[in-house]
This record gives structure tokens, sequence and C-alpha cells, in this order.
């Protein structure tokens, strides 16, 4: 077994990378020696959110096992929460799903509730909220559904699709839509995010597959799967969400290289290699089975750190990251466009950005 004082992995913490490596250990021996070093690097009461949607997986993995650790009591708070709210979350995706279908919208269950098929327990992978793709000429009669069923989407979001809506479906791919009575959180996609390409999701609605768990569903087919967990952890590099980990752990049983290939041509098709190649990377350092990309680089990412300051100073510190991040998105977006044609869009981009951050302005008035 390697030493469990192993360097951490991409951008993880210490303790997000024992924690990680706990998950994924493939006998007791090997699982108890990074719980133990786990339990002593961890702040338990202040785990993060990534980690905290591990503890399920871990928790009844040290079960099966007979492993204990010092931090049991709080494990196991952890994992009641996720328990109820998988299963709330469950229930709220399988009753929105029904209603679209009975409203003849066609849906794609995407992310997490496509995911959980292959874990064990549905509560081993938990979901926050739940996603669903529609086509973008039905969003509004699923906005109807939506409403009927107590949802209520994003303010400043539907503002920008009443007033901009050419400039919203091209930079924007989801509405984040709350159901108050129920603490449900969705995302209704009209096209894939992480910087995919309109016409991606357009191949996608032709490569759709049952999806178990949800009477009557459709997912993508496992090559589309496979590209999206990928593409999604390179480009955010693990800010949100460790589970793609585990997701591509479990997977594996079902990948071949047939389907690899296909992934990955989907990554040179929509000029996303480099966050493909990185992800590999990152799963072949945690010893996860996956193709070697050889030497590759950190790809480009949006930049996060922000200045703090008042006015104009904000701004004109703040100026060239924005600048720099809007360049990014449509380099993503618009991967096979010329430079007049990315000028255009980061113009385009520019003006989505000023109008939303003034039609927020007058929100908060």
């Amino acid at each position: 077994m390697k030493s469990v004082l192993s360097d951490p992995v991409d951008n993880l913490s210490v303790a997000q990378t024992l924690l990680v490596r706990a998950c994924l250990a493939g006998d007791k021996a090997e699982r108890e020696g990074y719980v133990r070093a786990w339990e002593e690097e961890v702040q338990i009461m202040e785990l993060d959110f990534s980690s905290m949607r591990l503890v399920p997986y871990l928790l009844h993995k040290n079960q099966e096992d007979g492993i204990s650790c010092r931090h049991d009591k709080r494990l196991k708070v952890i994992y009641k929460y996720w328990w109820l709210r998988t299963q709330h979350i469950s229930n709220q995706l399988q009753q929105t799903h029904e209603a679209f279908l009975a409203a003849g919208i066609n849906v794609v269950v995407i992310k997490g509730g496509s995911l959980r098929q292959y874990y064990e327990r549905a509560e081993l992978r938990p979901m926050a909220d739940f996603d669903l793709l529609v086509r973008e000429q039905e969003l509004q009669q699923a906005f109807e559904v939506l409403q009927r069923l107590h949802f209520v989407p994003d303010k400043l979001e539907m503002i920008c699709l009443e007033k901009m809506p050419r400039l919203l479906s091209d930079f924007v791919h989801a509405v984040s839509c709350t159901s108050h009575s129920s603490d449900t959180f969705m995302d209704l996609h009209w096209k894939i995010g992480s910087g995919c390409t309109k016409q991606f999701t357009a191949r996608l609605w032709d490569h759709l597959v049952p999806c178990p768990g949800v009477p009557g569903a459709q997912k993508p087919a496992l090559a589309y799967e496979v590209f999206m967990i990928l593409i999604h952890a390179g480009n955010m590099g693990n800010r949100d969400n460790l589970n793609w980990i585990l997701d591509m752990a479990l997977l594996n049983t079902r990948l071949d290289e047939v389907v690899w290939q296909e992934a990955r041509q989907l990554a040179l098709d929509e000029k996303k290699e480099d966050l493909f190649d990185y992800a590999c990377k990152v799963l072949l350092q945690l010893g996860v089975p996956a193709p070697d990309p050889g030497a590759v680089k950190v790809p480009r990412r949006l930049a996060y750190k922000t200045i703090s300051k008042e006015g104009a100073i904000q701004w004109i510190l703040n100026g060239p990251r924005t600048a720099k991040n809007l360049m990014y998105i449509v380099g993503r977006l618009y991967p096979n466009t010329n430079l007049w044609g990315r000028c255009y869009h980061f113009m385009r981009n520019v003006k989505f950005v000023f109008a939303s951050k003034q039609i927020r302005k007058r929100m908060d008035l």
C-alpha cells in the first residue's frame, strides 16, 4: 500500500485526498490506513460540502469492513441527512418527470439523477438537487408545468430570458428553480453545461438509453455520460464535486476500450480534450482505471479569485480577470469559430454580463 500520507491530488486538500482514497480502497487494510490518517487530519465540524457528500459511501464501506472511526457519531448524522435528502429529491424528480411526460414534453435525466444507478443504494450517491434537460423550443411549456408543481424559477434568469432570450440561450445552459414548499432545488437545462456547444446537446438527443429508477425516463448513453463527467471535473477543478471520482470508479465495470474511444472522440469534436485528458490523469493518480494521456498540463479554467473593493476601483482591479473569463467561456462555447467570430461573441457576452448586472441592480432597489 502507498503511504497514507500521500501528496494531495489536483487541488484537493490533504484531508480530501485521504477521504477519496479511503472510499476507493480495494481492501480492508488499505481502507483502514486511509481512514486513520483522515480522522487525524480532518476538522470534522468544518467538513466541506464536497467531502460531506462522500460520507454515506465511506460509512457504508467502513461498516462492510468492520472499521470504526472516532468521528462515527458525526458521520452517522451526515448519513441520515443524505438518506432523507436523497429520498425526498428522488420523489420530486419522479413527480416532475411524470408531469413533463404527461404534458408531452421530451425530457432527459442528467447528472446525479442518472448516475446513482451505478451505486448499490441511492443514498450512497447524494444529490443536493436534480437536473432535467428539455428541448429549447419546449422551455416555456416546461416552466408552466413547473409552476403547477410550485417550482419558482430564478427571478433574474427569467427576466433575462424575457429581455434578451438569445443571449441567455447562448451563454447560460439552465435556469435554477426552487420549490419553497418542499425545499427542493432543480436545474432546468436546454443544453449541457461545462462550456459544451449546442451541437453536442443536439447529438446527445440522438444517443439516449433508458434510465433505471425513473419509470419511462431516458438518460445519456454511456460514452456521453463519461464525457460529461470528465469535462465537468476538468473544468471545475473539483471545486464543487468529489463524487465524480467515485462515479467513474463504479462506472469502470461497464467501460471498455470502445466506450473510452467514443468518449474521447466527443472531447476531440468539442475541442475539450485538454479537460478530458487532465481528468483522466487525476483518476490515474487516485488509482482509478482510465486511458493514460501521457504528460498533460493543467487546463485553462475560470479564474474565481476576486478583489473586494468599493465602486469603480473593484471594476478596474477585477476587469482583467472578468475579460479573461469571458474570453475563456467564448472559446469553450464556440471552439470552431474563427478569430473574428470569437470577437463578435465576446462582445455579445460582455453585453449580456453588463445587462444582467443592470437588471440585478434594479431588482435590488
